[in-house]
């Protein structure tokens, strides 16, 4: 969201529009998961706070699979002969 903020800050768009160029960038589902209110206000700070609420859960699950494949050790592809 810094690197948003950066570059809007130096282009023509007016601040208020910030939350609506954001939004129109976020794409499959993330977008789906950001409140109908947060899509229609588009305040910048919601927007910021339901991505990371979304991806931070989404990166605990992931390590967490992670390391259960890690203690389980190599699963064997069904598909390949042996």
């Amino acid at each position: 969201m810094d690197t948003y903020r950066k570059k809007l800050s130096k282009s023509w768009i007016n601040k208020a529009a910030w939350g609506s160029v954001v939004i129109s960038k976020i794409e499959g589902e993330a977008r789906t998961r950001l409140p109908a209110d947060v899509k229609r206000d588009q305040d910048l700070d919601k927007i910021e706070e339901h991505l990371i609420f979304y991806y931070e859960s989404s990166l605990v699950a992931t390590k967490a699979t992670m390391q259960a494949h890690e203690r389980i050790g190599p699963i064997p592809d069904p598909y390949r002969a042996h």
